[in-house]
């Protein structure tokens, strides 16, 4: 199960001026080609905790962390098979809390992020905790 990204609101268009390695003309190309492969075939985002304990659906092996997200392009040689990035939702919350400071609308937001991260750690602990938990043989 993934979810496809798009594009948020107000984001900037993909442009290759910053790194001046390609006469404009053939920037511009790229940037349409990048484009229109993302329009077609947004990035994906899932969980790769859901292929464990096999591995973690990118043909690695399974994350220990049930809270790990993958981030994966659509540039790879084969659909599906694209490069992929991750991260923890944990460590996302734990970043935000942490920027969160100062006026009253902040602390508001950090109460928020403290109340899910709580929520988070909670579910983390019961996914260890499964873990460690042998299964049940099933009755014939």
């Amino acid at each position: 199960m993934a979810v496809r990204a798009k594009p948020a609101q107000n984001s900037p268009a993909i442009s290759l001026n910053a790194w001046r390695i390609f006469p404009r003309a053939l920037s511009v190309e790229i940037e349409g080609l990048i484009r229109e492969t993302l329009e077609a075939d947004p990035p994906t985002v899932f969980l790769p905790h859901q292929y464990a304990p096999r591995s973690d659906g990118k043909f690695g092996p399974a994350v220990s962390d049930p809270l790990a997200v993958y981030v994966e392009l659509p540039f790879g040689n084969y659909q599906e098979e694209g490069p992929a990035w991750q991260f923890s939702l944990s460590d996302l919350v734990a970043e935000a809390i942490d920027w969160e400071i100062g006026d009253e609308q902040s602390i508001a937001m950090e109460a928020e992020l403290r109340r899910l991260a709580d929520l988070l750690g909670s579910d983390r602990e019961r996914e260890k905790g499964r873990e460690k938990t042998p299964a049940k043989p099933q009755e014939s």
